[in-house]
């Protein structure tokens, strides 16, 4: 699957260099803030822990349908530390080494404005998660489905308006229906029949490059 994506990544960027004039470079950068993840299904069958906030980065190609609509292929990634309890012959608790990485379809809305080097916007996208966990030698990873909702603004910089800081918010989520399985694959102990989901707040920003002429 993550080769898939990446090679529908690089085929979409091969054909924005042809219409490059149309297409904005993002890069990406903020802080995410801590998240409960759970799971509880009686008295000997449950976990619970806090994947933890940190550093998330990464990257999107944009094509601009007009002025005002893009639409985006977005790549996030976040390494967390995520402390957990769960309950197996008694309660123990583990910490487990995370990487999140997020494959999102983004579709952007922008107002213009009287000024136009401030372009505000509102964003929505639907995806996935790629989600890993290890642990004292032991590692496991699955895919889930993903979404996220943004909002904030482009302030173009110089006269000639080809590179802007931006400023978001963010939410994003990857929501993994376990199905009377094992959570994250191999950690064994952590057993739930529902579904668990990741929401992810953060706040950051990045810069914006229009291609071409």
């Amino acid at each position: 699957m993550r080769k898939l994506i990446l090679s529908l990544f690089f085929a979409a960027g091969f054909a924005a260099i042809a219409t490059a004039q149309h297409v904005r470079l993002n890069t990406y950068g903020g802080y995410v803030f801590n998240d409960q993840v759970n799971a509880y299904n009686s008295n000997t069958s449950y976990f619970n822990g806090t994947v933890e906030g940190g550093f998330q980065w990464g990257g999107g190609l944009e094509y601009m349908v007009n002025r005002a609509f893009g639409i985006e292929f977005n790549y996030l990634r976040q390494d967390a530390n995520a402390p957990f309890t769960y309950y197996n012959d008694g309660v123990k608790s583990q910490d487990f080494a995370m990487n999140i990485n997020y494959y999102l379809f983004d579709f952007n809305h922008y107002f213009e404005l009287s000024n136009h080097k401030v372009e505000p916007f509102l964003g929505a996208g639907l995806g996935w998660a790629g989600l890993s966990a290890s642990s004292e030698g032991k590692s496991g990873n699955r895919s889930a489905f993903a979404w996220n909702a943004k909002g904030g603004t482009n302030i173009w910089l110089g006269s000639k308006g080809k590179v802007a800081l931006k400023l978001q918010a963010q939410l994003v989520s990857g929501s993994a229906a376990t199905g009377g399985g094992y959570f994250w694959t191999y950690w064994g102990p952590v057993y739930a029949n529902t579904y668990t989901s990741l929401y992810q707040f953060g706040l950051g920003g990045g810069l914006t490059f229009k291609l071409g002429k």
